[in-house]
């Protein structure tokens, strides 16, 4: 892991923005259980993660780590507003 510029960086800030507006406030806890599902390495730290999420390290595992939560996070949100529409309906 190195530190990088935001314009060197593997993917844009604004995405990354994304991810963390997309994730829980203590969003942590289910970092490490996605992490352990496709990852044998020891987790990486608080710190470490955070300071991907804000672009100032470039880590890929990481990043997709993130990336999977946050597909989770969106495609059960739009699970339940399907339900509760044709519950509307």
């Amino acid at each position: 892991m190195q530190k990088n510029s935001i314009k060197e960086s593997l993917v844009s800030q604004d995405r990354l923005n994304g991810i963390r507006k997309t994730l829980p406030y203590h969003y942590y806890q289910d970092f490490i259980k996605a992490w352990k599902k496709s990852n044998k390495d020891k987790a990486p730290s608080r710190q470490t993660v955070y300071k991907t999420l804000k672009g100032e390290l470039d880590n890929i595992k990481i990043i997709n780590t993130l990336l999977e939560m946050t597909e989770e996070r969106v495609s059960i949100n739009s699970k339940i507003d399907q339900v509760l529409s044709h519950a509307e309906g």
